[in-house]
């Protein structure tokens, strides 16, 4: 069994638009991916997609999460990225926690 858990950083421009992703090569394995924006505080629109493919999307506030169950690519590496969308916060830096259990 392992564990990912990485703090990323992401800007949120002036339409409240931001993004962020990770990449890791995981062997064709099953992982569930939990993400948590930590701040600014705000409603946010969050959107998960693994190698392009939407798999959740989710209204949420800071300090609430998302978590889904993905499948991973035996022979290639797997991206994992969340979109994130607020109407209430622009132009700022924010940080989501990522984290992964396998």
């Amino acid at each position: 069994m392992g564990r990912i858990s990485q703090k990323l950083d992401f800007q949120l421009d002036g339409n409240g638009n931001g993004e962020v992703t990770y990449s890791k090569y995981t062997f064709g394995i099953t992982i569930q991916a939990q993400a948590e924006i930590l701040q600014p505080k705000g409603n946010y629109q969050v959107e998960l997609f693994v190698n392009g493919k939407s798999k959740l999307s989710k209204d949420i506030s800071d300090n609430q999460s998302i978590s889904a169950k993905i499948k991973t690519s035996f022979w290639k590496t797997t991206q994992i990225k969340v979109t994130i969308h607020s109407d209430n916060v622009r132009n700022q830096k924010g940080s989501i926690q990522l984290d992964a259990s396998y």
